[in-house]
């Protein structure tokens, strides 16, 4: 037990184990990682939290609506039910003046939502993660709230372990990986009691090396947006993307089909040629939530008097929904394998086949104009690999998302009595559309390198190997390209 990293809280207890396992044959990745490879330590959390009261209410699950369900058996159901229970995960959030809120007007929380900055996230990330996460705050306005959400700075007695604080931390990896946004919850009930939002520091470095990569390809007057700025709004984006687990919000990964109206959608940089065939990223991310953001938002935080109240309230906002078409698509439906084009992951445009072209265009452009400005003065030609890589694939998920509609099926979490279509299958002539794109995108004259490009890039030189990083294409040729 280490005893420095347990400890009681007034709402959590924690112990930390310490567990050293020995190894005869160690792995390079536990070599470039542990002081002594032929052991390696682990340290293990245990937490212990305090159950809250029983006063919170607990809210039915909608499939369209964008929140995470709670899912559990429930034995008590009669025979003619599937035996689960399925509620929301939320936070509990009742407004101060009921009265007022139920005559209109912004109400601030009993008790808002509160996240506190991690003391060593530095500038300008803590500044755009603050801006990021208090989007939100507009969609809490059409839920009834102001002020709900919160951003603090961590008082320096506070320990980050203690559950009162929900913490934003910034976390490094020496590879790319995810940022997170998980939560606990009551299980009675999925009732959101503390959640910590994990931002790592490498995603910036991915957002560099794709700016690098379009660089060449600018006008004159260079690209609109700076790798500071392109990465910054990458991380407003972001952070709001991770908030918004934490508040309950899955991914929704049709979004960009419907004019970017999710900020939990997996974004890509919006790049255009413009009339000159110039580059243009001025709109690369979106500038704010969108407006499924604001119906999962209503949907779990709108506070009703009763259960009748709610039942017809959350009616309501689920009916506005389907007339603004907004749709939801989460999970592996969204993956490479899956039928429904639209739903497809890291891809900006109203449908597949138009994002196709859009991106053929851009990335020939990329290709014709790519050379060493790529990179910055003293820094190795062995970067042009992973800059190149980015450019060459520019189109991949477009492409990815085109081939669904081959055999394809449009799907909806369709639920029985609300006049919803549940599936659509691909019409013919839209298969043979998409064909012949995918076709076109795969004709030699696009897979094809310049010579001009491969001459460029170059083995890693000594002292930068660093396990091969720099190197996003996999080849057998050794050190050649």
């Amino acid at each position: 037990i280490e005893p420095d990293y347990t400890a009681a809280f007034p709402k959590n207890s924690e112990i930390r184990a310490v567990l050293t396992f020995a190894v005869d044959e160690p792995s390079s990745a536990l070599r470039d990682h542990a002081p002594d490879p032929r052991s390696v330590t682990f340290e293990q959390q245990h937490s212990f939290l305090r159950l809250p009261d029983n006063d919170y209410q607990p809210r039915e699950f909608h499939p369209r609506a964008g929140i995470f369900p709670h899912v559990f058996f429930d034995f008590a159901q009669g025979h003619d039910s599937d035996y689960r229970q399925r509620w929301l995960w939320r936070w509990r959030l009742v407004p101060s003046d009921k009265e007022a809120y139920l005559d209109g007007e912004l109400v601030e929380p009993e008790e808002p939502i509160v996240f506190y900055m991690d003391p060593a996230i530095p500038e300008p990330y803590r500044s755009t993660f603050i801006e990021g996460s208090l989007w939100f705050n507009d969609m809490f306005e059409a839920a009834g709230f102001k002020n709900a959400l919160r951003i603090k700075d961590l008082p320096e007695d506070a320990d980050p372990m203690d559950i009162r604080y929900n913490m934003i931390h910034w976390v490094h990896r020496r590879e790319r990986g995810p940022s997170v946004g998980p939560s606990h919850k009551d299980p009675r009930t999925g009732e959101i009691i503390h959640a910590i939002v994990r931002m790592d520091s490498f995603r910036s470095l991915v957002n560099h090396d794709i700016w690098m990569g379009f660089r060449p390809a600018a006008g004159p007057d260079g690209l609109a947006l700076s790798s500071e700025e392109m990465a910054m709004q990458r991380r407003l984006q972001h952070t709001a993307h991770e908030l918004g687990h934490a508040l309950g919000l899955a991914h929704n990964f049709i979004a960009a089909t419907h004019d970017r109206a999710s900020v939990m959608d997996y974004p890509v940089p919006l790049v255009r040629l413009d009339e000159n065939g110039y580059l243009d990223i001025a709109d690369a991310y979106a500038p704010g939530p969108g407006p499924h953001d604001k119906l999962a938002i209503r949907y779990a935080y709108t506070w009703f008097p009763d259960k009748e109240a709610e039942r017809e309230g959350l009616a309501e906002i689920m009916s506005e929904a389907q007339e603004d078409g907004l749709r939801f698509i989460t999970g592996g439906a969204a993956q490479p394998d899956g039928s429904f084009p639209d739903a497809s992951v890291w891809v900006e445009g109203e449908d597949m086949l138009s994002a196709l072209d859009r991106t053929l265009g851009v990335r020939q452009a990329l290709i014709n104009a790519f050379d060493d400005r790529a990179l910055d003065d003293g820094e190795p030609y062995s970067f042009l690999d992973k800059r190149f890589a980015h450019v060459y694939l520019h189109h991949r998920t477009a492409l990815q998302g085109a081939i669904k509609y081959l055999g394809g099926m449009e799907f909806t979490y369709a639920l029985k009595g609300e006049d919803i279509e549940p599936t659509r299958r691909i019409p013919p002539e839209e298969q043979a559309q998409a064909l012949d794109r995918v076709l076109e995108a795969l004709h030699p004259d696009h897979l094809r390198i310049p010579d001009s490009v491969a001459r460029q890039i170059a083995p890693t030189p000594f002292g930068w190997d660093w396990n091969g990083e720099d190197r996003l294409f996999q080849a057998n040729t050794g050190p050649a390209f």
